[in-house]
């Protein structure tokens, strides 16, 4: 399980994408991209198998606060 108690990056530019289901990126499946400031409150991440995994991708151009 996964949750963000802050997520604020440059929307459309700066991704994070939560993959469940496989302990490769090609054997799993997206479950969420996230961008741009969001308000995620209690919302979770949760993965029905023992794997998770995270993609951050940036263009680098725009700072912004980002997540935590």
């Amino acid at each position: 399980m996964m949750q963000f108690q802050e997520f604020d990056t440059e929307k459309s530019f700066d991704t994070v994408q939560i993959l469940v289901g496989g302990r490769t990126e090609d054997k799993s499946v997206n479950l969420a991209t996230l961008s741009g400031k969001l308000d995620l409150g209690n919302k979770s991440f949760v993965s029905a198998s023992n794997f998770m995994i995270i993609k951050f991708s940036t263009d680098a151009s725009v700072e912004k606060k980002g997540f935590r």
